[in-house]
C-alpha cells in the first residue's frame, strides 16, 4: 500500500501510519456495511461512443457520454 501512495502522490507513508489509519476506519466501515438499505434506489445509465481523435500529433481514443433515463 505504501508504494501505491508513493507512486500516486509522491509521499512516503510508514506501514505503522497506514495501520493506525486503517484501525480507525474499520469501525466506521463496519457500521456503514450494516446500515439499513433503502427500498428504492434511482439508477442513472450512462453510455459512451468512443472516437479516435488527433491530439498533439497522435491519435487517441475519446469518449462522448450519453445519458439514458
Amino acid at each position: 500500500m505504501k508504494y501505491h501512495i508513493h507512486d500516486l502522490y509522491g509521499i512516503e507513508v510508514s506501514t505503522g501510519a497506514i495501520t493506525a489509519i486503517t484501525d480507525q476506519l474499520i469501525p466506521e466501515l463496519k457500521e456503514w456495511q450494516q446500515r439499513p438499505l433503502e427500498s428504492v434506489y434511482p439508477i442513472v445509465w450512462m453510455d459512451a461512443v468512443h472516437y479516435k481523435i488527433r491530439d498533439e500529433g497522435r491519435y487517441i481514443s475519446k469518449a462522448i457520454y450519453t445519458l439514458r433515463d
